[in-house]
């Protein structure tokens, strides 16, 4: 059995992927699975040289969430939340703060 706070923390994860869109979140379990690339393409009826793409996009989705999930409880503490840069530079180096702008093939 999970300690409460673990309880939260999933059932914050579980909110999140909750708000993803249905590709992403799917992609996000399956990973977390441990699925190799061919099965979860399978899965998502997506070509495996998508996944890359898919995985960026889903990471960038997932991380702009969190931040707004974040902020969003700040304000209700009644703390005003950081101002600093906003944009997120994938390990690429990739500009992903726009995941929206984006589309995966």
């Amino acid at each position: 059995m999970f300690p409460p706070a673990s309880r939260d923390i999933l059932t914050t994860v579980d909110d999140l992927l909750r708000r993803l869109p249905p590709v992403y979140a799917e992609f996000v379990v399956l990973e977390r699975q441990g699925l190799d690339d061919a099965e979860i393409a399978h899965r998502l009826g997506v070509p495996v040289e998508s996944l890359p793409l898919l995985a960026r996009l889903a990471e960038a989705k997932l991380a702009r969430l969190v931040d707004d999930s974040v902020r969003a409880a700040l304000g209700e503490a009644g703390i005003e939340p950081s101002t600093q840069a906003t944009s997120r530079q994938s390990a690429g180096g990739d500009d992903v703060s726009d995941p929206d702008s984006a589309s995966a093939t």
